[in-house]
Parts: C-alpha cells; sequence; structure tokens
C-alpha cells in the first residue's frame, strides 16, 4: 500500500487487529456468475451465486 499512499506501521498494525476476527472465521466458497442481458435498448445485469459445498 505505500507505494500508493503514504501510511504508517502503527496505522496497519491497528487494522489488522480490527480485522483479524473477522478473517479468522470459517470462509465459505461461493461461486458468482454475472450475464448481461440485452432487452431493446436496456441492459441487464444477472447475477447468480451458489454454495459451492
Amino acid at each position: 500500500m505505500s507505494l500508493f499512499e503514504e501510511i504508517s506501521h502503527e496505522s496497519v498494525r491497528k487494522y489488522y487487529h480490527r480485522l483479524k476476527y473477522i478473517l479468522k472465521q470459517p470462509m465459505k466458497l461461493i461461486a458468482v456468475d454475472e450475464t448481461i442481458v440485452r432487452i431493446g435498448d436496456w441492459k441487464v445485469f444477472v447475477w447468480a451465486a451458489i454454495d459451492v459445498e
């Protein structure tokens, strides 16, 4: 991140401690697909998501 923006080690440490509980939760695998359907002049985005297990 320091390539894009000036950040301190302390701010990285604080954000790590805020997020570490979220990151330790069991992860679920989800497959997501997106399709664009044209209806006349309109574009409709259709999303489908399913649990891999």
